[in-house]
C-alpha cells in the first residue's frame, strides 16, 4: 500500500485531483457565492490546510479564503480580492488581527485607530490562521500585516499626532528604566484612540495569538519581547 501511495504515478493524479477541486470551488464562488460561503463555513479549516501541503496551488487557495472582518456584520465573509476593492485611498496594506473569537477581537485596542478610520481589518478567528497567514506576505502588491506589529505603516494624512516633547522623552525612559528586560522597547503609540497602553509584537515575532497557541502545543515555547506603546493623549498617561 505505501509503495502505491508514494508512486509518481499517484503523485500525479493527486495534483491532477487538486486542480479541478479548486477550480471547481473557484467557480462555485464566482457564480453561487452563498453556495460557496456555506461550503467554507463547514470546511474552511481543511482548505486552509492546504497551504502547508499543497504549495503549488497557494495562489488559487488565496483566491478562495473568506474572513470576518471590522466592517462586516457578524457571519458576513470578505475575500481578498473583495478587501481590495472597497479599501480606502492610498491604503497600501492588508490589515488582519487574530483571536479566538471575533467578540474577543473586536476589543483589543490595536484596533481603536482603524475603527476610528473606517480601515477595514480581517479577523483571522480559525487556531491555523496564525500559521497560514506568514506564508501569505502579500495579495495583488499589497503586504498583508498583522496589526499586532509594531512596523505597520499608517497613512502620513492618517497618522493620530502625539505630542513630541521634552516630557513625553522622559516619560517614555521612566517606563524603560522601570519595566527593564520585560519589555523589548516602550514608544508613544500612533494607533490607541482611547487606550492608555497596548502590547505590539516586532517585525519578526510571533503576534500575540499565535505565540498563545504555540505555548498550548509546546509547553517550553518562548515567546518573545513585547513592545509597548503608550498614548499619550491620554488622561491617565498625562497625569
Amino acid at each position: 500500500r505505501e509503495t502505491v501511495q508514494n508512486h509518481p504515478a499517484m503523485n500525479k493524479i493527486r495534483t491532477s485531483l487538486s486542480v479541478r477541486i479548486l477550480k471547481y470551488l473557484g467557480d462555485l464562488a464566482a457564480k453561487d457565492k452563498e453556495k460557496f460561503e456555506n461550503f467554507y463555513r463547514n470546511f474552511a479549516p481543511l482548505l486552509k490546510a492546504g497551504f502547508n501541503s499543497d504549495f503549488a496551488n497557494r495562489d488559487k487557495l488565496v483566491e478562495l479564503i473568506r474572513f470576518e472582518s471590522s466592517l462586516k456584520k457578524p457571519g458576513e465573509l470578505v475575500s481578498f480580492k473583495e478587501y481590495i476593492a472597497s479599501k480606502k485611498d492610498g491604503q497600501k496594506e492588508i490589515y488582519y488581527i487574530c483571536g479566538e473569537h471575533r467578540t474577543g477581537v473586536e476589543k483589543n485596542p490595536n484596533l481603536e485607530y482603524f475603527n476610528k478610520k473606517g480601515i477595514e481589518v480581517l479577523f483571522m478567528t480559525d487556531p491555523i490562521d496564525a500559521f497560514i497567514m506568514p506564508s501569505i506576505p502579500e495579495y495583488e502588491k499589497h503586504p498583508v500585516k498583522s496589526i499586532e506589529k509594531a512596523d505597520i505603516e499608517l497613512s502620513p494624512e492618517d497618522k493620530i499626532e502625539k505630542p513630541d516633547s521634552n516630557l513625553t522623552k522622559s516619560l517614555l525612559t521612566l517606563f524603560k528604566e522601570t519595566l527593564g528586560d520585560r519589555v523589548e522597547d516602550v514608544v508613544a503609540s500612533k494607533r490607541l484612540v482611547e487606550s492608555a497602553a497596548t502590547l505590539v509584537s516586532g517585525k519578526n515575532a510571533l503576534d500575540s495569538h499565535a505565540e498563545k497557541v504555540m505555548k498550548i502545543m509546546d509547553k517550553d515555547f518562548k515567546g518573545s519581547k513585547k513592545i509597548m506603546e503608550i498614548n499619550t493623549s491620554h488622561p491617565l498617561i498625562n497625569n
